[in-house]
């Protein structure tokens, strides 16, 4: 069985620039891979700062996808829920944006990360 593994995304516009607000607010994107084969729901705990820090996704073809805003890191949870258990994932939101624009060295994204990393 594999582990599964929060990912994070900026949600880019046309331009391949991180979308959001001039606020320093970027849209990001939450993806769970490699949950179990009979795993129907995560539920994602953000920082307590969000006004809805517990979100739930049911959709597996998406990867469990959950959208969000944020400008700076702090640790994510995600809780995968299975038939019969729950396996529980932990990532710096930080730490998976890097991972997944590792190379892309477009001026918009290193700022972005900064600014993420920064906060």
């Amino acid at each position: 069985m594999s582990t599964p593994v929060i990912k994070a995304s900026f949600v880019l516009d046309a331009d391949g620039k991180p979308r959001g607000r001039s606020t320093g607010n970027y849209e990001i994107l939450l993806q769970v891979d490699g949950a179990p084969e009979d795993a129907y729901r995560v539920v994602y705990e953000l920082d307590d700062s969000y006004y809805d820090p517990r979100r739930e996704a049911t959709d597996p073809s998406t990867l469990f996808s959950e959208e969000l805003t944020s400008y700076g890191d702090y640790v994510i949870q995600a809780r995968v829920r299975t038939t019969d258990h729950t396996v529980l994932a932990k990532r710096s939101l930080f730490e998976a944006l890097k991972e997944a624009h590792a190379g892309n060295n477009h001026p918009a994204i290193l700022k972005a990360l900064h600014d993420i990393q920064q906060n």
